[in-house]
């Protein structure tokens, strides 16, 4: 099966990792800062050669991280910058994953140097 793995980093804005509870608020004032918390993304499924295959995979995404980090709509409005923040740092790591894994599917090598 394949699954790309949606690390969650520690939220630089307040140094928290937000964990999927049913309240995340109160999840991050417990969680260890340097707690990383992840969810498998699957794609096996889908075509990601195809446009429907990668907006499929990027709305699991999107969805992976609101369980990760909770959701915005849902938290006290002084935590919704961090949930926010937490979201976004979850869906750029799963970025790259995704990328290579379109890039596979559409018979393509990712060459990168740092």
């Amino acid at each position: 099966m394949r699954v790309l793995k949606s690390a969650v980093l520690a939220c630089a804005a307040a140094g928290l990792t937000m964990i999927s509870t049913l309240s995340p608020a109160m999840a991050a004032a417990s969680a260890p800062a340097d707690e990383a918390r992840s969810v498998d993304v699957a794609y096996g499924d889908l075509d990601l050669s195809t446009a429907k295959g990668q907006a499929r995979l990027a709305r699991r995404i999107d969805r992976a991280a609101e369980q990760v980090c909770g959701a915005v709509a849902r938290a006290p409005l002084a935590q919704q910058q961090i949930i926010s923040a937490c979201q976004q740092d979850a869906v750029a790591a799963a970025g790259l994953e995704m990328k290579n894994a379109v890039a596979r599917a559409e018979g393509r090598v990712r060459v990168a140097a740092n």
